[in-house]
């Protein structure tokens, strides 16, 4: 892992409040400054617009003048997903963030009032600190001393992507895709379909015949 905090901030009620901006961004500055971390922030550009805006000249100028605080352009998600497993902890008011940072075994500071995640804050991975310098320098600070060691799997172990293949190929390879098969062409021999659908060995339906059958069923409901 680096030694860097990644930080995202893009909820409007953080960007478009001065106050909450400045917070946020004292807290980064503080941090970096006092334990040497470097912040790395994807800015989003909704924050970018309203950086010189919202941000006092003070705490603008002292963010501007810190060379440990290296902002980027947005980046795509699997550069994303690499930023986070390669952090030390994370800053962020993202929810999909929160979730990604868990998975990679991060701890997480939300600055948020409240999170959808719960389970994250009731594990000791993740700490709400709202848009409050104080408490988020001090979870930061936290989390850097006493980093969380254990994360349940309580969101699964992630591996739901190759079990459903993993089913799905069962399925096509046994007698449970030869049930659905059969009970599919069943069902299209059944309906008023041009004769070309109802070809020996095939479930091909014309796109156009597709699409009609589709716009009728809605009509119908």
């Amino acid at each position: 892992s680096g030694n860097y905090l990644l930080s995202t901030i893009h909820r409007d009620n953080n960007t478009d409040i001065p106050e909450r901006l400045n917070a946020i961004f004292k807290a980064l500055d503080t941090i970096s400054r006092s334990r040497e971390i470097q912040v790395v922030m994807p800015l989003h550009p909704r924050t970018a617009r309203l950086l010189k805006q919202n941000l006092t000249t003070e705490i603008y100028s002292s963010v501007n003048d810190n060379k440990l605080i290296k902002v980027i352009p947005p980046v795509s998600f699997l550069d994303m997903t690499r930023l986070e497993k390669n952090a030390r902890l994370i800053l962020t008011d993202s929810g999909g963030v929160q979730k990604e940072a868990y998975f990679f075994e991060k701890p997480c500071v939300i600055a948020r009032s409240e999170t959808e995640w719960v389970e994250i804050v009731e594990a000791g991975a993740g700490i709400i600190a709202d848009a409050d310098s104080e408490r988020l320098s001090n979870a930061l600070e936290a989390f850097l001393d006493h980093p969380p060691i254990q994360y349940p799997k309580v969101f699964g172990d992630g591996e739901a992507a190759r079990f459903i293949c993993d089913q799905m190929l069962k399925m096509a390879e046994g007698e449970g895709y030869s049930k659905t098969h059969k009970a599919v062409k069943d069902d299209l021999h059944d309906k008023n379909l041009p004769d070309e659908t109802k070809k020996s060995g095939e479930l091909s339906i014309p796109m156009n015949d597709a699409f009609r059958m589709t716009d009728d069923k809605l009509k119908s409901e």
